[in-house]
């Protein structure tokens, strides 16, 4: 994985966003779902997936390289650090109908 745009780990601690998509920087996954479906994040800051669903899921970016969570079990969080500003789209990979955005600010 290139770590031009983020690096995933297995931590769940979040910051607080920026912008008007969300107010966290966490992402819960649930009935197939990324809630919410969009967020605003600073360059450099954490997103975490939080898995509540029955199934895995991951959170990997269309833009390749930029960011992937890696496979997230159920009960599971993960986390990627934002390293660069734009627009990216992203999907779970065991699940493709699943997509949300993420915009990365400076």
């Amino acid at each position: 994985m290139s770590d031009k745009v983020a690096s995933a780990d297995q931590s769940a601690s979040a910051g607080p966003s920026v912008g008007s998509s969300t107010k966290t920087n966490r992402v819960k996954i649930t009935d197939f779902k990324y809630k919410p479906p969009a967020v605003e994040v600073k360059v450099g800051s954490r997103l975490t997936f939080v898995n509540e669903d029955s199934a895995a899921h991951t959170g990997t970016s269309k833009t390749p390289g930029a960011f992937d969570s890696g496979s997230i079990r159920r009960g599971e969080s993960k986390s990627v650090v934002l390293k660069e500003a734009g627009k990216f789209d992203y999907y779970c990979a065991f699940h493709p109908f699943m997509k949300a955005k993420i915009r990365v600010v400076d």
